[in-house]
């Protein structure tokens, strides 16, 4: 976030253009994603009413018959967890860089 970046918004704000406000905010959200600061990204999404969803660039992901969290890329399939474990699903840190975010 840069002074440019305050700058812009609160222009944008007083002008009173939603549009050009809410592009600047989820170009920041963007930005905080990019830098590992989910939860304030996810929080400035929250307060503009979206919520991020994600895509993953992996050819499939799926849950098996037996809970198993599963995804499969270039012809090997990873195993994720189990949705009925208490534990929550692990990804390695290659996995979680490829994970392409989108705002709705």
């Amino acid at each position: 976030m840069t002074k440019k970046d305050i700058l812009a918004l609160i222009r944008w704000h007083y002008a009173g253009d939603e549009l050009k406000f809410a592009k600047v905010c989820r170009d920041l959200a963007m930005e905080f994603y990019d830098s590992g600061e989910l939860q304030l990204s996810e929080y400035i999404l929250a307060h503009m009413g979206e919520s991020p969803t994600f895509e993953a660039y992996m050819d499939r992901v799926y849950v098996d018959k037996w809970g198993n969290v599963l995804s499969e890329q270039n012809g090997k399939t990873y195993y994720h967890g189990n949705i009925y474990d208490k534990q929550p699903i692990t990804m390695t840190e290659d996995e979680r860089k490829n994970l392409k975010w989108r705002p709705r």
